[in-house]
């Protein structure tokens, strides 16, 4: 029997304007792929432009951002690392206990980061030969399932973890070659508020991901220090590499300061390898001052 696929839009319509809503924001505002629309400064400039949408239980949305990297360039006006992030989740009520709510999300998130096109920049270590002028990228492309709990004890708070099934994927700029493959990773986070007035609130937020290595590998030439000069080995290289990133956001909500729309003024730090065009190997410590609007 075939099916319309009129039939199946129509019906799907029809699941999402009736499901039970969910209200408030759902995710981890320390999470780099946090959805908003950002300055922020860490010893080099960043601009964010980005924002979601939310019909009932589904969401969907996106940013591109900007960024410098302070070794190369101290431009006021970012132009140098480019990324971009876009995603879709729909949200299913599970239960709501007194104060305690308890959801599934399951959705799908692309993230996309290179240089400047033709980018060379003269560098003296191996993490900074991806800026070599050959042309390499970051993609990753992956199904997400999502427990959030949202509770109320003193002040609100939400827990949320992702399983992460990467496709067609690949974190590993330190290959030329541009294979993708399939992995895994999971990710999750905290956000706390406490309420200082009734339209200003004072958050926490942790946040940390970790992507697993994958079992397929390609053959390039590899660039790696040694005895305080760049050299390069043929081996074989995962295209996806093992990652852990760690992040803590602290700062003030002023809410609905434009149309559905909150300010948000925070400090953030961050360790382990940075989202982004960076190689997979390299681990920082960055400290950032910020200023972001987002959707509530």
């Amino acid at each position: 029997m075939k099916t319309s696929p009129y039939r199946c839009v129509i019906a799907l319509c029809i699941i999402i304007h009736y499901t039970p809503p969910i209200w408030g924001n759902q995710f981890v505002f320390a999470d780099p792929n946090f959805v908003s629309t950002l300055m922020e400064y860490a010893y080099a400039s960043t601009i964010k432009i980005g924002d979601s949408l939310k019909w009932n239980n589904l969401t969907c949305g996106g940013f591109i951002e900007i960024r410098n990297e302070k070794r190369f360039s101290e431009c006021i006006l970012p132009n140098h690392n480019w990324r971009g992030y876009a995603f879709f989740n729909y949200t299913f009520p599970i239960d709501m206990l007194n104060q305690i709510n308890t959801n599934l999300a399951v959705g799908a998130e692309h993230e996309s980061a290179h240089p400047s096109g033709g980018l060379y920049e003269a560098n003296d270590e191996a993490y900074e030969m991806v800026y070599d002028g050959l042309y390499r990228n970051i993609n990753l492309n992956a199904l997400t399932i999502s427990p959030i709990v949202r509770f109320t004890f003193g002040c609100d708070f939400l827990i949320r973890l992702d399983y992460l099934l990467f496709l067609f994927s690949k974190n590993t700029p330190e290959l030329h070659d541009p294979s993708v493959t399939h992995g895994h990773g999971i990710s999750g986070g905290l956000n706390a508020f406490f309420p200082i007035t009734v339209s200003t609130s004072f958050f926490i937020s942790c946040f940390g991901r970790y992507i697993a290595k994958s079992n397929e590998t390609r053959s390039d030439w590899i660039y790696y220090d040694q005895n305080d000069t760049v050299v390069q080995l043929f081996e074989k290289y995962p295209i996806l590499n093992s990652s852990v990133t760690l992040c803590m956001k602290i700062g003030f909500f002023i809410h609905d300061v434009f149309h559905t729309r909150n300010l948000s003024l925070f400090t953030r730090m961050l360790y382990g390898n940075p989202y982004g065009f960076i190689d997979s190997r390299e681990k920082r410590l960055v400290l950032a001052i910020g200023i972001e609007i987002h959707s509530k």
